[in-house]
């Protein structure tokens, strides 16, 4: 264990000594010592790793690919199974609905039947979608997600932010999700 030897003579030639078992060594022979050990690390220089990987039926080593080919490669991207397990499994819970982006993509004989709106107390821009929503004349449920129950509804839509409003039609299908006011109210004014 080391341990450090502050004294007044030792202050006042801005030097620190660490009494060790070989001997007592000063900053600047430890300063010096590091930067030989730099010196060192600057000049450490390992074997060239040759990476080989498929291309066109077979395995080669990369650094002998064409430009074109080692740019390829560079855009490659890994497959993960477990990941793509949970896609699937996501993509499958939305199988059964039709969600559309874009408002234009609407049939126009649509009608909006109800509506599922998540909100959080915390959300400053979920009031305003509240009481708008508040305002129209079709039925809708409000749905709290900072409670637990609120929280699992919401997963069962992929809902990702608040205000999120999950519109459907008379089939209880889903025609959209709307995220905001703006996009709820031009939403409604076509």
């Amino acid at each position: 264990m080391q341990s450090l030897i502050f004294n007044e003579e030792v202050l006042k030639n801005n030097t620190i000594q660490i009494n060790k078992k070989e001997g007592i060594k000063s900053i600047e022979e430890i300063d010096g010592q590091i930067k030989i050990l730099e010196e060192k690390l600057k000049n450490v220089k390992g074997t060239e790793t040759e990476v080989y990987t498929r291309i066109v039926g077979y395995h080669r080593d990369v650094k002998n690919w064409n430009k074109g080919k080692k740019e390829e490669y560079n855009k490659r991207v890994t497959f993960d199974l477990e990941l793509e397990k949970i896609k699937e499994k996501i993509d499958s819970s939305f199988s059964d609905t039709t969600i559309t982006e874009n408002k234009d993509d609407i049939p126009m004989n649509t009608e909006v039947a109800f509506y599922k709106v998540f909100h959080s107390h915390l959300c400053r821009n979920c009031p305003p979608v509240l009481e708008f929503l508040r305002s129209l004349n079709i039925p809708g449920e409000e749905i709290d997600i900072s409670t637990e129950s609120g929280l699992n509804s919401s997963k069962k839509y992929n809902i990702m932010s608040t205000p999120s409003v999950v519109l459907f039609d008379k089939e209880d299908k889903i025609i959209t999700i709307v995220n905001g006011l703006e996009k709820l109210k031009k939403f409604f004014s076509k």
